[in-house]
């Protein structure tokens, strides 16, 4: 098996995760990470990383069997969480598309980054 889908499976297990929970998670098909898993199937880059998204690792660790844990954010509220797991749900066309909506509502509406307001301190 493959460094990738031999790390994606185990990372996976790990997880205690079905391929149908990956699935929602990370926004990939439960066909594909099927696929991918049988190494019928060669993941693109952004497949990859959507899939390192809802393991919670890299796609370094995935490639390269280097442990690399993404930081989580602090906490998030219910909210926050379904607008991750609806993002995460659009196909790459419709992620690009809230990319862009975003973007013009954070020059519309501005207001002030936490990631900013935590650096400043």
């Amino acid at each position: 098996m493959g460094t990738f889908a031999k790390n994606m499976k185990a990372e996976r297990l790990a997880r205690n995760l079905s391929q149908e929970n990956l699935a929602r998670l990370s926004g990939v098909s439960q066909q594909a990470i099927s696929m991918i898993e049988a190494e019928k199937r060669s993941p693109t880059e952004e497949t990859m990383a959507m899939i390192a998204e809802g393991l919670g690792c890299t796609v370094g660790y995935l490639i390269t069997e280097h442990r690399q844990i993404k930081s989580q954010p602090e906490e998030m509220n219910a909210s926050e969480l379904t607008l991750l797991r609806d993002y995460r749900s659009l196909s790459s066309q419709g992620r690009e598309y809230i990319r862009q909506q975003m973007a013009m509502a954070l020059k519309v509406y501005p207001g002030e980054s936490v990631l900013a307001a935590d650096v400043a301190e």
